[in-house]
């Protein structure tokens, strides 16, 4: 049945098709039609800025949501550049720190040892957390001073 259907419908356009296909299209006041054209973009321009469109609240909820976002990225940024400031000034100043710090090698701390007199073992009571490390190094602070011993004597 859509068949026929489909037939006769074509049966019954192709006469107006023909007709449509000769005539062309001819369009009237052809002067007037610059100036419409103007006419309605003035008016489409009016429409907009007297809010010819009113958003939807889901619209305005997701463009509220959209600046809001947007404002705390930019206070994140603003707090992270602030962050980095700090961190690069206290850097800064704890490079010149250590850069003032004067370190002495090994045996001129070991000959300092033997001249006062004190021994290890006081040390390790005295600087008990770093026992651990003393006793790392002991042996060889200990042969240092051995052979600092037997060079200041005669």
């Amino acid at each position: 049945m859509k068949i026929r259907q489909d037939k006769n419908a074509n049966d019954q356009l192709g006469p107006i098709l023909e007709v449509l296909r000769k005539n062309e299209p001819r369009l009237q006041d052809t002067e007037e039609i610059p100036q419409k054209v103007m006419q309605s973009i003035r008016n489409m321009g009016q429409r907009k800025s007297t809010g010819g469109f009113a958003p939807s609240p889901q619209i305005r909820y997701l463009t509220w949501a959209q600046r809001l976002l947007t404002a705390a990225s930019v206070c994140l940024l603003i707090l992270y550049g602030a962050e980095e400031f700090i961190v690069v000034k206290k850097m800064n100043t704890l490079e010149q720190h250590t850069a003032s710090v004067k370190v002495e090698p090994a045996n001129t701390i070991a000959s300092r040892l033997v001249k006062s007199g004190i021994k290890l073992t006081s040390l390790q009571q005295r600087f008990k957390i770093r026992k651990k490390y003393l006793a790392a190094h002991q042996l060889a602070i200990v042969n240092h001073i051995e052979e600092t011993l037997k060079s200041i004597q005669p």
